[in-house]
C-alpha cells in the first residue's frame, strides 16, 4: 500500500449512511411523507390566513375605539369650552 492506508470501520459508517439512505426512501413511500407534508403545509397555510384576518379584525377594531374615544375627547373639550364660556 503505496502511502494509502485504511481506517476499520469505515466502510461499515458509510454502508450505514447508505442503508439509513434506503430505509428512509421505503418508509417515505410507505407512510406517503410527501403527502403528508404537503398536507401539513396546505394546513399551516390555512391557519396563516386564518391569524392574518382574525389579525386585521383586531386591529381594526382598536382602530375604531381609538378613533370613537378621539370623537369623545374633542365633544368634552367643546363642552366645556361652552360651560365655562357661559355667564353664570
Amino acid at each position: 500500500m503505496s502511502g494509502l492506508h485504511t481506517v476499520p470501520g469505515v466502510e461499515v459508517v458509510l454502508y450505514d449512511f447508505g442503508a439509513l439512505s434506503v430505509s428512509y426512501a421505503l418508509a417515505s413511500r410507505r407512510f406517503h411523507l410527501d403527502e403528508w407534508d404537503a398536507s401539513i403545509s396546505r394546513k399551516l397555510q390555512t391557519l396563516d390566513g386564518i391569524y392574518a384576518k382574525m389579525s386585521d379584525r383586531a386591529s381594526t377594531r382598536r382602530m375604531e375605539l381609538l378613533e370613537r374615544i378621539i370623537i369623545l375627547l374633542f365633544v368634552v373639550s367643546i363642552a366645556l369650552s361652552v360651560i365655562t364660556l357661559a355667564p353664570h
